[in-house]
């Protein structure tokens, strides 16, 4: 994804390296051709370059499969794309007709789908004064790339452009006894958050388990809860999931550190 810190693609490559691939940077592929005896392909390169390969996989995007389902007869919009148009709702253009999943072209994850699926169902039966906007949805994403890559809310880029006060609370697997006792010293946690409030804003999680850990943060930021929740409830330890715990004391003491009157409050209910 690139719109993750150069730091997680550096992370990336340098496993995909010790398993023996190679990564080509900024090479565009002019052309392939194929051995009409062999079936072989061969990858002809801006710089020049030949790669000799038995398969190519080519990533070419996502286009909705619904050529089949007639839309047109019964009314039903689709975007420029083809995808089916929605409302907060889920409804289609025709009111008695729900959408859900890929091919309503929002968050095209599996599990993103499947939550969808529910909202649907939910909404169909539902009163109006208690149907749910799918958009309220905190929506996180896992790549199982070693180390694993997850991310939730907005990202820290996202953030800095739009001006918005953020404190950037971090913690690193190699900095932990449990995960350095384990051997597992890849990875980090990251999470965006309010200075005050301590109301999250996003989080990035990269290493073992970060498909794990993000459930915790994608709980929270749909459920309001603030790292000082997250502060004052027990973690199991020495779980990963305890880093989680550590983040929230991030918080803490830094609005200790800018907010003397704060730091003198919790002075006086602890001493």
């Amino acid at each position: 994804v690139r719109t993750l810190p150069e730091e997680v693609s550096e992370m990336v490559e340098e496993a995909l390296t010790k398993f023996g691939c190679e990564v080509i940077h900024c090479d565009p592929m002019d052309k392939f051709t194929q051995d009409p005896e062999t079936h072989n392909v061969s990858l002809h390169l801006g710089s020049g370059r030949v790669i000799e390969s038995e398969y190519v996989l080519v990533a070419a995007g996502r286009t909705p499969n619904v050529k089949s389902l007639n839309l047109e007869a019964a009314g039903v919009k689709q975007d420029a794309k083809g995808y089916i148009t929605v409302d907060r709702l889920l409804r289609t253009s025709v009111k008695t007709i729900w959408a859900c999943g890929d091919v309503n072209g929002h968050d095209l994850l599996s599990h993103a789908a499947m939550m969808q699926g529910q909202v649907a169902l939910m909404n169909c039966v539902f009163p109006v004064g208690m149907r749910k906007n799918f958009k309220d949805c905190v929506v996180p994403a896992t790549m199982f790339t070693t180390p694993q890559v997850s991310y939730v809310g907005a990202k820290r880029h996202e953030l800095e452009k739009s001006g918005e006060k953020f404190e950037i609370l971090r913690t690193t697997y190699e900095g932990y006894g449990a995960t350095y006792a384990q051997g597992i010293r890849e990875g980090f946690l990251e999470v965006y958050a309010t200075p005050f409030k301590g109301k999250i804003l996003g989080a990035l999680m990269v290493g073992e388990a970060s498909g794990e850990l993000i459930n915790e943060w994608t709980v929270a930021m749909q459920n309001g809860v603030t790292c000082y929740d997250i502060m004052m409830t027990m973690h199991s330890f020495p779980t990963i999931g305890w880093q989680s715990g550590r983040i929230a004391q991030i918080w803490m003491e830094k609005l200790l550190e800018k907010h003397p009157k704060v730091k003198g409050m919790m002075s006086w209910m602890y001493s």
